[in-house]
């Protein structure tokens, strides 16, 4: 059972460096008009709804904005598969939200710095098991 345990915690690292570490950095409205990357947008309303703009059109799911006056489009497109039919239909959702309730509005971004702490922690932790659980002639003296 002592053995399995290290193996468990580089398991659940390694698959945490496989899913990457990303941040949010909060972006302006003006960032927002002219944003074209392919990071999700997360943004807040003053009344706490969340919504995400998914731009990864590989999901099941793509979203997009247009500034139209003082409002901000909303316009989220979904495949949704009937139920015991191979068949998928093509969902559009609108929804308008106001510039003056937005709370903020944030960029999910690939942070380069927390994966490298990871790698390092991932290298540091798995040494130092290494090390407890090696039973090999030349540690012999150590314990």
């Amino acid at each position: 059972m002592k053995k399995l345990i290290p193996y468990l915690i580089i398991y659940s690292l390694v698959l945490q460096l496989l899913n990457g570490c990303y941040s949010e950095r909060y972006i302006t409205k003006d960032e927002l008009r002219d944003f074209n990357k392919d990071n999700d947008i997360i943004i807040t309303t003053q009344d706490n709804k969340e919504y995400t703009l998914r731009r990864d059109s590989s999901d099941q799911n793509f979203s997009d904005w247009i500034f139209v006056d003082d409002k901000i489009e909303l316009t989220e497109a979904k495949l949704i598969q009937q139920k015991d039919k191979n068949v998928k239909n093509l969902t559009r959702i609108k929804t308008e939200i106001d510039e003056n309730d937005l709370a903020n509005i944030g960029v999910v971004e690939f942070d380069g710095l927390k994966t490298t702490l990871l790698v390092v922690g991932i290298l540091a932790i798995s040494y130092v098991i290494f090390l407890l659980t090696y039973e090999g002639p030349a540690f012999e003296s150590i314990k």
